[in-house]
């Protein structure tokens, strides 16, 4: 590749820069400015949630401060006693209920009578009068309140009902003290509002009557209408749980449901928190909720949604002026790139290329040849470098050559040498065979004459000679077994499969399997722990368990042995654990047992060949581990090996 494609590939690499970089800055001011507007809209939501809540805590303390009012007490007291004295109250509560919802002039003599007490003009005064007064507006459209047998005592206007004690505002206030209802329209009234109940508790807490004051809901929704706007395009919208519509900053049908649609859904979700709403093919929305339980521990208040919308194309405005002039500056710095590259190319090509024609020169062997670049930049250095390299070119060629000749004689031996191993690699391969065939027959027929021997002629020969035949039958069997074990062995390394995902699980199951019947007959117990999967040759993975549970069962004391596996994960390296309660060993023969045929007892009291753990520590090493083990005799072993971890994501 020539210096001037060399250069650019650099320019383009710099565009290629300069346009990933424009882009993330891009990303990442979108990014910036939508977490910052939607952290923003729940404090707002947050903080716009809590005085709505705070103002109808108002309404409600204003009530209970009333309901302390002695002269009002002293007119619930007698209330009270004026029913209490009745002689079929409940016929009389019925009668005067019938007479206060007909039309007739009796009805209308009998409310005007109400409400036109001295109780009930100060009620108006202080809940319909003062507070609009002082206020601007209605803090309440209506207050009544009844005795503790549901009558009304005193009101602002005229109610529905003269009997109020199956309303469910009235039962939830004598159960609860304090009852706030959902938006509902007040018939009384005629106004859209909450109800606030509060139970009156007299002198020693007796129940005395009820207050019930609806608060209009346009006096709380004026806090929704606050302007709060972060954008032009910037909505507001309270909303009660179930879906329906409180306020709109936008025209929309009061008390509409609004349940069915998709985004109401994901309010439902959570308490607080923001989404990006595509519904109702309008331009994408960012949107901010809050619900009032998120904001407020007060029990009784109802679990409205208070929602900020506000347009993503407005919130993202400022990034969009960003890129624009990133933009800008990026084809300002690609187009002072460009002309800074064509300016280098030209001033680096042609003493390069008189470089590079003296070196075509020198490889064709003209080590006299020389550059004439004399100025004093890197170039002018780099000519100098070269010629003083041409100098001492020509005095290392003779030393160069003698090396050559050196380094032929060398191969020459390591060729010798790699065909010494060859051979030796053939020799070995030939034992395995004759080991593997040609020992294993001639065994075989040792033991199957001997065994005719014994069967044909055994009646004609006596004690000795049949002891003696018996002796080369099970010198010819353990020869054999010997032989299989050094096969086994050699195979480790030799015919080892490659390490694939292994469940070692699986593994101990299949060990268990195998060893069935021996477990059962010694009544042994094996457990293990949850085991991993790890990267292991499964085959070897399993004769290495087999060889260390049947070691464990085999050297048992007179109780019944006790095998548990573990596998705890160290750095780089799983460490396995067998655990038994046998014989144990002395720890001076610890590393002696893991030699080739090493036996620490007599073979009349524990059979094998001694080869075992041997095999056990070359499965461990082919492994990329060690083993080990810790023992006293007496009091059992524990044999614990070492497997590399070759793959970070091996999990337990």
């Amino acid at each position: 590749m020539s210096i001037r494609t060399k250069i650019a590939a650099g320019y383009l690499l710099i565009v290629l820069f300069i346009i990933a970089l424009a882009l993330f800055a891009d990303h990442e001011s979108q990014r910036f400015l939508s977490d910052a507007v939607n952290r923003t809209s729940v404090l707002v939501a947050e903080q716009q949630m809590k005085r709505i809540i705070h103002e109808i805590q108002v309404r409600l303390d204003y009530v209970e401060a009333y309901l302390q009012n002695q002269s009002l007490l002293k007119l619930l007291a007698a209330s009270n006693s004026q029913f209490e004295q009745m002689e079929d109250r409940q016929a009389e509560i019925e009668r005067l209920d019938h007479v206060w919802q007909s039309t007739n002039p009796q009805a209308d003599a009998m409310k005007a009578a109400l409400i036109d007490t001295e109780a009930s003009i100060a009620l108006k005064r202080l809940f319909l009068g003062f507070f609009y007064q002082t206020y601007g507006l209605h803090y309440y459209s209506e207050v009544f309140i009844t005795n503790r047998f549901g009558a009304n005592v005193c009101q602002t206007n005229a109610t529905t009902d003269y009997f109020q004690a199956d309303e469910k505002w009235w039962l939830a206030a004598v159960a609860d003290r304090i009852y706030i209802g959902e938006v509902a329209l007040d018939e009384s009234s005629g106004v859209y509002g909450i109800t606030i109940a509060v139970r009156i508790d007299g002198p020693r807490k007796a129940f005395m009557g009820v207050a019930k004051a609806v608060v209009p809901i346009d006096s709380l929704t004026r806090i929704a209408e606050t302007d709060i706007r972060m954008y032009e395009s910037s909505e507001t919208f309270l909303l009660t749980r179930e879906g329906r519509l409180l306020y709109a900053s936008r025209p929309m049908r009061l008390f509409e449901d609004l349940s069915g649609r998709t985004d109401f859904q994901q309010l439902r979700m959570d308490k607080k928190g923001v989404f990006l709403s595509n519904e109702h093919h309008r331009a994408p929305q960012l949107i901010a909720f809050v619900h009032a339980r998120a904001v407020s521990n007060f029990l009784y208040i109802p679990d409205w949604i208070l929602v900020l919308s506000n347009n993503k194309q407005a919130v993202l405005a400022p990034s969009a002026v960003l890129k624009y002039r990133i933009a800008a500056a990026g084809a300002a710095v690609i187009f002072m790139a460009f002309v800074a590259t064509v300016t280098l190319s030209h001033r680096l090509s042609s003493p390069i290329r008189e470089l590079t024609t003296a070196a075509g020169y020198v490889a064709a062997g003209d080590l006299n040849r020389r550059v004439g670049i004399t100025s004093k930049d890197e170039v002018g250095q780099l000519a100098a470098a070269f010629n003083q390299m041409i100098d001492s070119l020509g005095k290392s060629y003779h030393q160069l050559e003698m090396e050559v000749a050196e380094r032929q004689r060398a191969q020459n031996e390591l060729g010798m040498k790699n065909d010494e191993l060859q051979r030796s690699n053939q020799e070995l391969e030939q034992f395995a065979y004759v080991a593997s065939h040609d020992l294993q027959e001639p065994l075989r027929k040792v033991g199957s004459y001997m065994a005719l021997i014994s069967d044909r002629y055994g009646h004609a020969l006596d004690e000795d000679a049949r002891e003696f035949i018996g002796y080369a039958v099970d010198g010819a069997r353990r020869m054999k077994q010997m032989i299989n074990d050094l096969l086994t062995f050699s195979r480790v390394g030799t015919q080892a499969r490659p390490l694939a995902s292994t469940d070692v699980n699986q593994v101990i199951a299949t060990v268990y399997r195998d060893l069935e019947l021996l477990i059962r007959e010694n009544q042994a117990s094996v457990t293990h722990d949850p085991m991993p999967t790890i990267l292991s040759d499964e085959s070897q993975l399993t004769q290495l368990f087999h060889n260390l549970i049947s070691n464990a069962i085999k050297f048992r004391n007179e109780a019944p042995p006790r095998i548990h596996i573990s596998a705890a994960k160290k750095p780089g390296q799983w460490v396995f654990s067998v655990r038994d309660d046998g014989i144990g060993i002395d720890p001076r023969f610890h590393d002696r047992i893991f030699h080739i045929f090493q036996r620490l007892h007599a073979r009349d009291r524990y059979e094998g060949t001694g080869i075992g753990l041997a095999i056990c520590k070359k499965i461990v090493e082919r492994h990329g581990g060690q083993i080990q083990l810790e023992s006293k005799p007496g009091e059992g072993s524990t044999f614990s090996f070492t497997i590399k971890i070759h793959d970070p994501q091996e999990h337990a």
